[in-house]
């Protein structure tokens, strides 16, 4: 820092000619794209921040909820029927929106952030060689990533059964927006949607 001041005022108070201006315009031109890094980090960053912001983190309050509506989880089969019910809210099968063909009509289960924390906090009932398939999922979810939905209901049926095929005669594809909100709004009501519109920032129907 000493160093360059000494130069600057040398080329302003004794007037050495072209070349110490030339060498320090030249530093000067060097640093910049510094300066513009600099600036192009702080913005990163500050989006990251803006992000983590925005990111809905389950609340005591709504474990509870999702407790009382999911219920005791016992074992591996009660944690896969949840996944599957989740999963249809994604899904739509043979073209058909709102019920599953060839199946009784149940109730359902939303795909919400609480739910999804209620079951990673109780996967302790599956054992050791599955448990990690089952949270890289849930963890998948839980960051609003459902690009694979299709996939990911061959991974949940294929660890209720050991089998690959899926739904015989059906074809699946993963709901489009509108898609989801007809169903959210069918199953779940207006109070449905605010939750998914309030949990999921970059999801919003």
């Amino acid at each position: 820092m000493k160093q360059k001041l000494l130069t600057a005022l040398a080329c302003s108070a004794l007037l050495m000619g072209m070349a110490a201006c030339s060498s320090n315009e030249k530093t000067a031109t060097e640093s910049k794209p510094k300066q513009e890094e600099k600036v192009q980090e702080k913005t990163k960053v500050q989006t990251i921040q803006k992000q983590q912001k925005d990111s809905y983190v389950v609340n005591e309050d709504d474990l509870s909820k999702a407790a009382q509506s999911i219920g005791e989880i016992q074992n591996e089969q009660t944690i896969n029927d949840m996944l599957i019910h989740m999963s249809l809210q994604k899904l739509t099968f043979s073209g058909h929106n709102l019920h599953v063909p060839g199946t009784r009509e149940v109730g359902r289960f939303q795909m919400t952030k609480a739910n999804i924390q209620y079951l990673k906090n109780n996967l302790n009932v599956i054992n050791d060689d599955e448990r990690q398939r089952y949270e890289s999922l849930l963890n998948k979810w839980y960051d609003g990533d459902f690009e694979s939905a299709v996939e990911d209901f061959g991974e949940i049926h294929y660890l209720r059964s050991g089998k690959k095929k899926i739904m015989e005669g059906s074809k699946l594809a993963k709901k489009t927006n509108s898609d989801e909100k007809e169903f959210i709004l069918h199953y779940f009501g207006q109070e449905g949607l605010d939750i998914h519109n309030k949990e999921w920032k970059h999801g919003e129907l």
